[in-house]
């Protein structure tokens, strides 16, 4: 019993707090530097808690942003370098920006994140995750134009479950299981270590193995939109060895179009629902790719 009561205490949270300074440059928005920011106020935050360590075999990277001055929102940071950080981020308690001078005649953001982290429970599994533009690993980006289509390429070295949400500032949508199968995978979308999935494209399926015999084009094809020049979302995939017991979502309205929206749910909702999760199941591994939706006519899509 006192061991157990050690490991509680060792991987229990902290409050923390770190700042970043950057550059508000023409080809990036206010948000996206404010991504970029609060990404590495996060890092230097759980540098200063928990160190750094030099570990070959890491390589998965995270992204996170977060809006406004009050915010809750978790996330996990890796380098694609051997250096990696020893802690992972939680909730964000507050994050706020000022600018503070400029540099070479662009303004001087300063950023500072306050929240909660914990050392890196020993028990999460790696695994690689892409956004794609079409169906293929060479089509991976983090850059998209209005109307695209989005693929999500995953990979995993043990047999596990995974879902994904697309989260803008206001909205949680849940895209994985899909819109057919929230029913029949409520705790995630079953997958076999060592084998590389593309979601969201019914011609390169492989999940059939796992869904009833009834069910038949139950594959979602999505496309993502641009209501402002960029559209920020940030994608959330989580993979656990174990079933993930997956939140509450609204379900689409019936629509006569051929395009309806996801289930979905407030985004406020969902990080405190993640929150929970990972406090009570350490075997939940995260993975937050940012993903910026350009104008059909903007210069900065790929």
């Amino acid at each position: 019993m006192r061991w157990l009561l050690l490991v509680s205490w060792v991987y229990a949270q902290q409050l923390v707090q770190g700042s970043a300074e950057g550059v508000l440059t023409p080809d990036l928005s206010l948000k996206q530097l404010q991504w970029q920011l609060k990404q590495k106020a996060i890092i230097n935050a759980l540098e200063q808690a928990f160190g750094t360590a030099v570990q070959s075999q890491r390589y998965l990277e995270l992204e996170n942003i977060t809006w406004g001055q009050q915010a809750q929102t978790q996330s996990r940071f890796y380098t694609w370098s051997q250096t990696t950080v020893n802690g992972e981020w939680l909730k964000t308690l507050d994050f706020r920006c000022e600018q503070v001078g400029e540099e070479q005649g662009n303004p001087l953001y300063r950023c500072q994140v306050t929240g909660y982290a914990r050392k890196i429970p020993p028990v999460q599994l790696p695994f690689k995750v892409s956004a794609l533009k079409c169906p293929s690993l060479r089509c991976a980006t983090s850059q998209f134009i209005h109307g695209s289509p989005f693929y999500m390429a995953f990979y995993a070295p043990s047999d596990g479950y995974v879902a994904a949400f697309l989260v803008n500032e206001d909205t949680a949508y849940r895209i994985l299981p899909y819109q057919a199968l929230g029913s029949v995978f409520p705790y995630g979308v079953p997958v076999k270590g060592e084998k590389t999935y593309l979601f969201f494209s019914p011609e390169q399926d492989q999940l059939y193995e796992f869904v009833p015999a009834y069910l038949s084009n139950y594959v979602d094809e999505l496309l993502l939109t641009a209501e402002e020049n960029p559209t920020l979302y940030q994608l959330y995939v989580l993979y656990a060895p174990k079933v993930i017991p997956l939140p509450l979502v609204e379900l689409p309205s019936l629509s006569t179009s051929s395009y309806s929206i996801p289930a979905w749910m407030p985004a406020k909702a969902f990080h405190q629902w993640l929150f929970e999760l990972r406090l009570k199941n350490p075997q939940v591994s995260i993975q937050i790719l940012m993903l910026s939706i350009y104008g059909e006519d903007s210069v900065f899509a790929d």
